[in-house]
């Protein structure tokens, strides 16, 4: 039977990855959570990469009339701060045309519109990304078999949903150090199982 194991940190990919080979353990793949959501999306389907994002930024920056961002396009970094923003705006789930009414925001939105317009075909912001897989939920059973998630000290809003999601299909079990449970309190009322160890390490 196919096992899951969702990895939180490079530590944890490592420590896992070592005792999946020492048990010859062949059911089990390790995934993080950008590559669960590539799975359920489609082969094809990929997170547009950091460079690529500042590169399609610099070039919107260059066509675009933005009401609020001309006093800085000629700032050294302003592509690296926008492609920051717009990835802190994905990560915590903010719907940016939703509070468009806001110029500075407005300019965001003008932005990721070209960002998305241009991305490529299967390449998609985290946002998309995410609004993908959870249309494609049903196929968790046959592709993840169930879910063990370890190695996490947070995890970001934007992806809470999805794991939510999988767990009306799937078994998905979060295992969290007593030290950082308190960032999990999101998961009560949903059909994921938290273990909380007395373990302080976080690996």
């Amino acid at each position: 039977m196919i096992q899951t194991v969702l990895v939180g940190t490079p530590v944890a990919w490592q420590r896992y990855r070592f005792a999946a080979c020492e048990a010859t353990n062949s059911g089990t793949e390790l995934l993080n959570l950008i590559q669960v959501a590539c799975k359920l999306a489609g082969g094809f389907a990929r997170l547009v990469e950091h460079e690529r994002l500042q590169q399609l930024i610099r070039d919107a920056l260059s066509v675009l009339p933005l009401s609020t961002m001309s006093s800085i396009l000629a700032l050294p970094g302003t592509s690296r701060a926008i492609a920051t923003t717009l990835g802190r705006a994905w990560e915590t789930g903010l719907d940016l045309q939703a509070n468009a009414d806001q110029p500075r925001v407005r300019d965001l939105v003008t932005i990721e519109n070209y960002v998305r317009a241009r991305v490529g075909a299967g390449v998609l912001p985290e946002a998309d990304l995410i609004r993908v897989a959870e249309g494609r939920v049903r196929h968790a059973p046959r592709l993840f078999g169930s879910i063990r998630a370890e190695g996490f000290v947070h995890i970001a809003p934007a992806w809470r949903p999805l794991l939510r999601s999988l767990a009306e299909s799937i078994d998905v079990t979060v295992y969290v150090p007593r030290c950082v449970s308190a960032q999990f309190t999101w998961i009560g009322g949903t059909n994921i199982r938290v273990v909380v160890s007395e373990d302080n390490v976080v690996s």
